[in-house]
């Protein structure tokens, strides 16, 4: 599932007195929280050493300072193949710094032919749209600034996969011309912030790309760009099994889930790092964990099931929940519950069911 995505930039209405209409509109700092994506997991959540290889995975572990183990860039990149100035049609990048895994969910459906679908909700410090026309053949990229201070700052461009790449120092409203010529732009990454707007155009003087300096918004802070893959390479297919709830097991290791014969008809588990911000007087927010969350939901059937979770939520029986998948196991400890559900009988059901939910105290995370 693509981003949901909603900016907000907390324009604030500047009024005074003797006059009922605005005088002026300020933006604030920007708020990009809440922004969630959904995947099949087709992974283990850890290596052999316990270390992250799912992307859920960082938004679970902290590390010896309490702090989560990585931070996320995002790219979304958007293709069209007609149109943009050149002619040789356009591309749209969705670029995201500093995204810390907020919260996170895993559901346990047993009734489904389809993968396990992890959810992420990431806040990030950044996060801006770009509009990249592309040439309409292979061609030179004249780059300039918007302001004569802009000379220290570095642009570094690619076209696809890296193949062509080239740096290119900013000379302030001089225009710089590469050496080599690009096919297309696929990056267009700057070492630092600029004062004025960077504008990359095509040998006939087509305006391709802008990158908006500290000039363009009222907080002072400009944009960075599309990150470069350097020497790195964009992600292939993972390659290996998606992983399907239907063969895995979730059993309690301490306690019980529903007493004899009892069967787990669906369940969930979910984090959340409870993440806060704090405004550093510009255009963007510091973001930093708090206490973390561990839940699992669950519904659960058998035949003294609603007797057997209730007495357990009254008494406040401790348990512990053991997830078995196919390449990787979850324990989570020192778990109550923290609501017994609703013990409901109904005529029409041929089954009564009672939706616990619990909290844990600690995860442990381990390949298999």
């Amino acid at each position: 599932m693509y981003p949901g995505w909603e900016p907000e930039a907390n324009i604030e209405a500047q009024r005074g007195v003797g006059t009922y209409r605005p005088e002026d509109f300020f933006a604030g700092p920007e708020d990009h929280s809440g922004i969630t994506i959904a995947y099949h997991l087709q992974r283990a959540l850890v290596d052999g050493d316990g270390d992250p290889v799912d992307a859920i995975t960082d938004g679970i572990q902290r590390d010896a300072d309490n702090r989560l183990k990585n931070t996320h860039t995002f790219v979304g990149r958007e293709e069209h193949n007609a149109g943009g100035a050149a002619g040789g049609g356009k591309r749209i990048f969705y670029v995201g710094h500093g995204g810390l895994v907020a919260s996170g969910e895993i559901p346990f459906a047993t009734d489904t032919a389809l993968p396990i679908e992890n959810s992420l909700t990431y806040d990030f410090k950044r996060f801006m749209v770009y509009v990249v026309d592309q040439p309409s053949g292979s061609t030179t990229l004249d780059v300039e600034s918007t302001d004569p201070s802009d000379t220290s700052q570095t642009l570094t461009i690619e076209d696809e996969g890296a193949t062509t790449t080239e740096d290119v120092t900013l000379n302030g409203t001089t225009t710089e011309t590469t050496t080599e010529s690009f096919p297309g732009i696929d990056a267009l990454s700057l070492d630092a912030e600029t004062t004025g707007d960077v504008i990359v155009k095509d040998g006939s003087g087509n305006e391709l790309a802008r990158i908006a300096g500290s000039d363009s918004y009222d907080q002072g802070e400009g944009d960075l760009g599309i990150p470069a893959l350097g020497g790195g390479s964009h992600a292939g297919s993972v390659g290996t099994p998606f992983e399907h709830f239907i063969d895995d097991s979730i059993e309690a290791t301490t306690g019980s889930l529903g007493g004899t014969n009892a069967r787990i008809v669906s369940s969930s588990f979910s984090f959340d790092n409870n993440v806060d911000a704090d405004t550093v007087g510009g255009r963007f927010r510091s973001l930093y964990e708090n206490e973390q969350t561990l839940s699992l939901d669950a519904e659960v059937f058998g035949p003294e099931s609603n007797a057997r979770e209730i007495e357990a939520y009254l008494q406040n029986k401790g348990i512990d929940v053991k997830w078995t998948a196919d390449s990787f196991t979850v324990d989570l400890t020192g778990g109550t519950r923290t609501s017994s559900g609703e013990a409901n009988k109904e005529a029409n059901q041929g089954r009564a069911t009672i939706s616990p939910q619990f909290e844990f105290a600690d995860i442990t995370l381990a390949s298999v």
